[in-house]
């Protein structure tokens, strides 16, 4: 299958509980089904496209509703990403590459090493991966603190990334939905923006005034439109302009 483009489609979305699905590298798996569930939603559509192609289309996926609304197309860029290098090793890992494809070799050269492991009931996996990277000589002075909640139920969401924009400075929010980040010197401004994601909800961005730091914030997040099952592809319509992303 070497399309330029093509449309994704879900035709039975499974209606099974994702959240109590435990987590691998590469996504979700579904005990029901008995079956490793890849999770597409934040990835480009070359990293997609070279997915499917290596899977044969054969795979249930998990997509936003918007993906799965418009056409994916790929670039001229022939270079693979290590986010996607570290994703074939997780599919590799997983049994779902054959270990004569071409891209598993590749995986090899690449030298990335993933387990799948899957996340006990609290979670640790994924809180350590979302654990707070602080700068060495850095004043610790700039504090921000708060606490995210789900819209609409004002639950507080545990384990969700707290991202200093455009840097690598990240926490994670504890069992009550509350966070702690600490914002080096290089960094401060007039205003510091705050990126809030995790899988299963819309990334939030929010902008903090500088003189508001020492506020405690509350920032709601909404859920992602999310549609997860056995995935089919199809040649887009003739004469029909691809959407962009």
């Amino acid at each position: 299958m070497k399309n330029h483009s093509f449309i994704l489609k879900i035709e039975k979305p499974c209606s099974e509980n994702v959240s109590a699905m435990p987590r691998h590298d590469v996504g979700l798996y579904c005990s029901h089904c008995e079956k490793n569930v890849i999770d597409f939603s934040k990835l480009s559509d070359d990293e997609v496209i070279r997915i499917v192609e290596k899977l044969d289309g054969k795979v249930c996926g998990r997509l936003t509703k918007k993906q799965l609304e418009r056409i994916f197309v790929a670039t001229q860029n022939k270079k693979v990403s290590p986010r996607l290098n570290t994703i074939l090793a997780g599919l590799f890992a997983l049994g779902m590459l054959e270990s004569q494809d071409s891209s598993a070799k590749e995986v090899a050269k690449t030298q990335v090493v993933l387990q799948h492991n899957f996340l006990d009931e609290n979670n640790v996996a994924e809180q350590k991966m979302f654990e707070q990277i602080k700068p060495a000589d850095d004043s610790t002075k700039n504090i921000i603190r708060g606490k995210v909640v789900e819209n609409g139920t004002n639950s507080p969401v545990r384990f969700i990334s707290v991202t200093i924009k455009n840097s690598t400075i990240s926490t994670t929010t504890d069992t009550a939905g509350n966070f702690k980040i600490h914002v080096p010197d290089n960094l401060m401004s007039d205003t510091i923006t705050l990126q809030v994601y995790s899988i299963g909800y819309e990334m939030k961005e929010t902008k903090i005034a500088k003189s508001k730091l020492s506020d405690k914030l509350t920032i709601g997040v909404a859920q992602e439109q999310m549609i997860m099952g056995d995935m089919i592809y199809t040649p887009p319509p003739k004469n029909k302009t691809p959407k962009k992303k």
